[in-house]
């Protein structure tokens, strides 16, 4: 069983080593991907010392023992930066970031008295672990608790990010399926399941209701191997990503003037997917005239349905306001504070209605569904389809088969 642990760890470490130096040369997302590669390079060195002690080779390089004990305290800051970098949240490098890294260090200062331990005292300690499993006392389950912990909150804190960078995004581009980062929130959720067993593991094995053995910690490394590859895979995998959100935060300078008052806008009908409210507290400072605003609302409901812009399926914020003489910052304004609706939402919904439209043409009935997704502007055969049942409540298959009965 040893023997194919050790495989497994080394096919890890070797795995985690390439993958490592690849998002390091990776062009794309390069300081983004550089935070990564040095953490895919923590893992592979940890698990190619896993394999060393699983060979039984700890005997002839007893200092190697626990050498990588301070390692979780780096996990979640490196995660949690990797993310920002990616983002853009954190454009720059600044000092105040390694105050990330004091707990590892705070760690490393704890365990150095081990390290100047002797090599046959490591040796011991190393076998009575293998025979007696993890310490039961308070200190060791104490600090391994505060790793874990320490890696939830830091997982905690990128979801919170990736969660404030998707809402940016859709206020920016109505296609997001090139900037999502889903897979990587996929993983911090799956991740945090993972803190959650072994946190309970270690409070069974305080309250000694299990023990704690080598067998059962090498679950944990297993997922360790896991993670280096899908990790690396998906990183590898992930588009350019240039974070611009700023430009639309902050009033533009450029554009029509926001002043100008233009005719009373028409009354909107019903078949309409924009609806009117209060203008939202973010635009309080420089908010539009409610008069203007709804103006330009009517002028840009007239615009969507004669010209179509959403059937380009890249259309952002930016092109949309080129095209209509507004500024940006304006524009944003009117389809958050008077459609009540961010502008992913705002495009997708026009989308939808001419996706409506097509799937009810009864000449039209024979072709595939997915060719009227494509023609209404959608790039993604889910994203259609799970925006089409969040919009309507059926399914495209469902919708078509109540209007022309296939």
């Amino acid at each position: 069983m040893s023997v194919l642990f050790a495989i497994i760890y080394l096919l890890g470490a070797g795995q985690g080593a390439f993958l490592s130096i690849q998002l390091f040369l990776r062009p794309e997302n390069r300081r983004a991907n550089r935070l990564l590669a040095v953490l895919l390079g923590i893992f592979a060195l940890n698990l190619f010392e896993l394999f060393l002690e699983e060979m039984g080779y700890y005997r002839q390089f007893p200092h190697m023992l626990w050498s990588f004990t301070s390692a979780p305290f780096l996990y979640g800051p490196l995660i949690f930066l990797y993310a920002g970098t990616l983002t853009g949240r954190f454009s720059r490098f600044k000092p105040i970031y390694l105050l990330n890294f004091i707990p590892f260090f705070l760690h490393f200062a704890t365990i150095l008295p081990f390290y100047l331990k002797t090599g046959d005292f490591k040796i011991a300690a190393y076998d009575h672990y293998l025979v007696s499993g993890f310490p039961t006392h308070f200190k060791p389950l104490f600090t391994y608790s505060l790793k874990l912990l320490h890696y939830a909150l830091y997982l905690g804190l990128t979801l919170q990010l990736i969660a404030r960078y998707r809402r940016e995004m859709e206020e920016q581009y109505s296609e997001l399926e090139r900037l999502d980062l889903g897979w990587l929130k996929l993983l911090a959720i799956v991740n945090l399941a993972m803190i959650g067993i072994f946190l309970a593991t270690v409070t069974g094995h305080g309250l000694e209701i299990i023990t704690m053995t080598h067998g059962i910690t090498r679950i944990s490394y297993l997922w360790d191997t896991a993670l280096i590859y899908i990790v690396g895979i998906l990183a590898m995998r992930q588009a350019p990503i240039f974070n611009d959100y700023r430009r639309i935060i902050e009033p533009a300078t450029t554009g029509r003037d926001e002043s100008t008052p233009l005719p009373d806008p028409p009354l909107a009908s019903h078949d309409s997917p924009l609806t009117t409210h209060e203008p939202k507290v973010k635009y309080e400072k420089s908010r539009l005239d409610d008069h203007i605003a709804d103006a330009y609302l009517a002028e840009l409901t007239t615009h969507m349905r004669t010209a179509k812009p959403y059937l380009n399926s890249e259309l952002g914020i930016k092109e949309l306001a080129a095209a209509i003489g507004l500024t940006e910052h304006v524009l944003s304004q009117v389809v958050n504070g008077r459609a009540g609706m961010n502008f992913f939402t705002f495009v997708n919904n026009f989308r939808i209605e001419e996706a409506q439209r097509l799937l009810a043409d009864p000449s039209r009935k024979e072709e595939n569904i997915l060719a009227a997704a494509f023609e209404s502007g959608f790039k993604s055969k889910s994203h259609f389809n799970t925006l089409f049942k969040k919009t309507t409540g059926l399914t495209p298959r469902e919708f078509r088969r109540q209007k022309v009965g296939r």
